[in-house]
């Protein structure tokens, strides 16, 4: 009687050490899948601190859509980016538009550093945005109105991502693109 129960124990320890990994990958798997790029998103590519930071590049990941795109398309003018802040929303031009890698970096196609071994497709596009003097729209953060009882500054605030948001849109992308997967702040 005692070695059955034994073994049935060990039998339960088994299954139950089986089902904590495959419940292990499937947080990892989700957790990935979470936060991993989507295609028809945009990150958004921020210079400068506090208030005075402006978001002035943003990058496009246009997914297969961009394999469509000419160097023709490629002219800023034919980009419309519209940023909607709370109630208020403006259009921002763009000064310059090319295809890039995931960070940013103007490529010149599929190749990758001269190879032509195994090609991949650009999926990424990146829109470098004109300033507009006293335009406080392209400005992600905001005083808080909070006054700091050590200095006579508020504090800096980020701006909320479900409020601040940009669109991007292009005859040749399939519908316009609204998701944000980041705020990255380039040096």
């Amino acid at each position: 009687m005692e070695t059955s129960y034994g073994i049935a124990v060990m039998a339960l320890m088994f299954i139950l050490i089986l089902i904590a990994f495959k419940w292990r990958r499937k947080i990892i798997q989700d957790t990935i899948k979470e936060f991993s790029e989507k295609p028809y998103s945009y990150t958004l590519v921020i210079h400068g601190q506090d208030e005075n930071a402006i978001a002035d590049k943003i990058i496009v990941n246009a997914g297969p859509s961009l394999s469509a795109f000419t160097k023709e398309d490629f002219n800023p003018e034919s980009f419309t980016v519209t940023v909607r802040d709370g109630d208020k929303s403006e259009n921002r031009k763009a000064s310059k538009a090319y295809p890039c890698d995931i960070d940013g970096n103007a490529t010149e196609g599929n190749a990758t550093e001269g190879k032509q071994e195994e090609e991949q497709p650009v999926t990424h596009f990146a829109l470098e945005l004109e300033s507009k003097a006293g335009s406080s729209i392209e400005h992600p953060f905001v005083k808080s109105g909070k006054e700091n009882s050590k200095a006579d500054s508020a504090e800096t605030q980020c701006k909320n991502k479900e409020n601040y948001e940009y669109s991007i849109s292009h005859k040749k992308l399939p519908q316009p693109v609204t998701l944000c997967n980041d705020w990255w702040w380039q040096s």
